[in-house]
């Protein structure tokens, strides 16, 4: 199990609430300027006093929460739909590389995942108000769940189910979760609705321009294509397949839906990933994570289709992709190498504070991901609080911990008090 610099930055945050502290900014954004409502950290933080605030409090809560997926997708799509596509759909989500991924590194935006079919559900029930409450706190994990605003507010429109009374209850089901965003903003003079305001126009100038900035927009070479065919694809295939697969795959998905009569849900579910497909291409060069509120909609729109095709050929399509996935289940991957897992952050926290002997200290990092700023460093830095033993600033007492591939080493001025190969 690893510790990544994203979860230490909430466990950081969600500690100040045991000082007494209100907290009104919520999880970071790839933006400096804007910063999410703090509703989760109040939500999760019972589930961090219940394991006691150890640093893999998020990891033991995902593994819980990844083991009922599986339930919760056959019941939910059985559901929805029936027992052959929720039976189809849940065998092919236990060896999903996209599901699997989720269980190497855990973070507040995988919870996104249970709350899409509490979403489905609440579509199913035709409770708008529910909807939009759902879609609310799925944003409060991850700004790429706001997508779903608009789509649903145009849905509700088209067939006509809003009147006045339920626009009301939905409105305030939305502002619900984002309280602390909304009082936190309105303390900064709204500068994040103002930032926000002027973004999405300047996203949608950069694509109709043809420009693709990255970080401190910087020109980069866009990828947006392949990242989407990839997304698509690694809900069947593993990694090693090339993004192509998931052309096939989309195309197949896309001509099935067009030609044929479907159920509202189906339609709701189809034109969900479509309009998602569409943002995030006008979004550009979105990382695998930006597709969280579309994650399992292309697995289970093509469970459904293997329902009602020829059957044996359908149980041949699902024993192939069991076996493909199984094969390269138990591979390392690059996202699982990359980061130093958390038993030897432990080691290297224990070692400073033996070494401190209660003195107080300051802490500094370096390598790989260095460009995130103290990011990396906040992981030591909550396992150190975790132990009793939290840095300051300042201190006349420095440690630099110094990680590479093939050891991480402790230095205390020049002198090299711990290393681990």
């Amino acid at each position: 199990m690893s510790l990544t610099a994203e979860i230490a930055q909430h466990y950081l945050e969600i500690i100040k609430l045991l000082d007494g502290q209100w907290l009104l900014q919520g999880p970071l954004t790839s933006h400096s300027w804007l910063r999410l409502s703090a509703t989760p950290y109040y939500l999760f933080f019972s589930f961090f006093a219940l394991f006691r605030f150890h640093p893999l409090t998020l990891n033991y809560l995902w593994m819980i929460t990844s083991v009922l997926l599986i339930p919760l997708n056959y019941f939910v799509v059985k559901k929805v739909f029936d027992k052959k596509t929720a039976m189809f759909s849940s065998l092919l989500l236990v060896v999903s590389p996209l599901f699997l991924g989720l269980l190497k590194l855990p973070s507040f935006f995988n919870f996104i995942s249970p709350l899409f079919y509490f979403l489905l559900l609440s579509i199913r029930s035709k409770k708008i108000w529910l909807v939009f409450l759902i879609i609310s706190f799925m944003s409060n994990l991850h700004t790429a769940a706001f997508m779903l605003l608009p789509f649903f507010i145009g849905i509700f429109l088209i067939i006509k189910r809003f009147n006045i009374k339920q626009a009301i209850f939905s409105f305030i089901a939305f502002l619900i979760p984002q309280l602390s965003f909304i009082i936190n903003d309105f303390f900064s003079n709204f500068s994040m609705t103002k930032n926000l305001l002027l973004w999405i126009p300047y996203k949608l100038i950069n694509f109709l321009t043809g420009k693709t900035l990255g970080l401190n927009s910087k020109p980069v070479p866009d990828e947006t294509l392949k990242n989407i065919f990839d997304f698509i694809k690694l809900n069947f295939l593993p990694v090693n397949f090339h993004w192509s697969l998931g052309v096939l795959i989309l195309f197949m998905i896309f001509f099935y839906f067009r030609k044929r009569k479907t159920l509202f849900i189906e339609k709701v579910l189809f034109l969900w990933l479509i309009f998602g497909l569409v943002i995030l291409m006008i979004h550009k060069n979105p990382p695998l994570h930006y597709f969280m509120p579309l994650y399992f909609i292309p697995l289970i729109l093509f469970s459904r289709i293997l329902t009602l095709i020829n059957q044996s050929l359908a149980k041949s399509i699902i024993l192939l992709f069991l076996i493909v996935n199984i094969f390269f289940i138990f591979q390392k991957t690059k996202l699982s190498e990359e980061f130093i897992p958390y038993e030897k952050e432990e080691k290297i926290a224990r070692s400073i504070i033996q070494n401190a002997r209660g003195r107080k200290f300051s802490l500094s990092r370096q390598g790989p991901f260095d460009n995130y700023t103290d990011q990396f460093k906040q992981n030591y830095e909550f396992i150190l609080w975790w132990l009793g033993n939290r840095p300051v600033k300042n201190a006349k007492l420095n440690y630099l911990i110094v990680e590479n591939k093939s050891s991480i080493r402790v230095f205390q001025g020049k002198n090299l008090i711990y290393q681990i190969r």
